[in-house]
């Protein structure tokens, strides 16, 4: 991403306490402290926390890989100036990746979290939008995903945690849904930016190295740890990706079972 802003200036478009976000041409870019995971759109940089130091509007100006906000001198390791490439292995189901796909539901379900598990159902709002995300689970489509895009609470909305989620594992196992150009272009102008950045970078093959280390870890390791530390991600968006992500495996689990049993 440096390389392509070695000159130039922009504003910040969104400011929180770990990360920071601005508008580069249309592109969304993140800039995050030291555990920040590296992408194509994310900068790793020596600041720890951002909303003590910079408001929305500030002007950022890159000189090569030298960054300054006000009088704010932003550092980027050489470690994380590197050439990004997309990530386009795909993995085949087997009966353990099935098998930690309902022990991550059951992890899910224990949690005290707000999800399609657990969620209070005498809030109108509420028991609305996990309808909604359940009709998706349950029979994920074009006009169901449609529905859930821009839905709920939280920074990304709650419905567009578990699309993206759901949309990743469909990925992974090289079984991509034909309405993926359709729902990311439905929720251009439905949805936030950051969300939208997570949808276009799964449509694109363009992990993040934490979704990588998923994926490995799930994958070809048939480990849980890596992929349960997605449920501390914000209030609500690592139970809604964690959702949407063993769904997109459970998909396959009745195909794999009548394959297996020819």
């Amino acid at each position: 991403m440096l390389e392509q802003l070695k000159k130039g200036t922009f504003s910040i478009h969104s400011v929180f306490e770990h990360t920071m976000n601005a508008i580069y041409e249309d592109r969304l870019i993140t800039f995050g402290g030291a555990d920040f995971p590296e992408g194509i759109n994310n900068i790793v940089t020596n600041i720890s926390t951002f909303s003590t130091l910079f408001e929305q509007g500030n002007i950022i100006a890159i000189d090569r890989y030298i960054i300054t906000v006000n009088d704010t001198l932003i550092m980027v390791p050489s470690t994380s100036i590197k050439e990004y490439n997309v990530y386009t292995d795909t993995y085949d189901i087997n009966n353990t990746h099935i098998e930690n796909a309902h022990k991550l539901i059951e992890f899910i379900e224990h949690e005290e979290v707000l999800s399609v598990f657990r969620y209070d159902k005498t809030n109108t709002s509420q028991r609305y939008q996990f309808y909604k995300i359940a009709t998706f689970l349950n029979t994920p489509n074009l006009e169901t995903a449609k529905q859930i895009v821009g839905l709920g609470m939280g920074l990304t909305p709650i419905g567009d945690d578990v699309l993206t989620g759901y949309l990743f594992a469909r990925q992974a196992l090289g079984n991509s849904v034909s309405w993926m150009d359709d729902i990311v272009e439905y929720a251009q102008n439905r949805t936030n930016n950051i969300s939208l950045k997570s949808l276009i970078e799964v449509k694109n093959y363009q992990y993040t190295s934490f979704l990588i280390n998923v994926l490995e870890s799930f994958f070809e390791q048939n480990s849980l740890e890596i992929t349960k530390k997605w449920i501390n991600f914000g209030a609500t968006s690592g139970a809604a990706l964690l959702t949407g992500f063993t769904q997109g495996i459970l998909e396959e689990e009745q195909s794999y079972e009548t394959t297996q049993s020819i």
